[in-house]
């Protein structure tokens, strides 16, 4: 995971809960010790490309609100 702050991508997961469908974990960047949340979609999967894609699509939109929300708030 690439830290908003300082964009390394050596981060580590401090907390994690599961809610539901989802999976919220604060993670902290190695390198400048900002602390980020981060948000995973739990999807059952049968494993074929379709739902893949589909996951990752989900994420990136996500990935790209949460780094809009930053800009915004950060």
């Amino acid at each position: 995971m690439q830290c908003p702050q300082c964009t390394s991508t050596d981060t580590y997961v401090i907390n994690s809960r599961k809610s539901g469908e989802h999976r919220r974990r604060r993670r902290k960047c190695s390198e400048c010790k900002h602390k980020f949340s981060t948000m995973e979609i739990l999807v059952k999967t049968k494993r074929d490309n379709n739902d893949i894609a589909h996951k990752l699509q989900t994420i990136n939109k996500l990935m790209d609100d949460m780094k809009k929300w930053i800009e915004l708030n950060g």
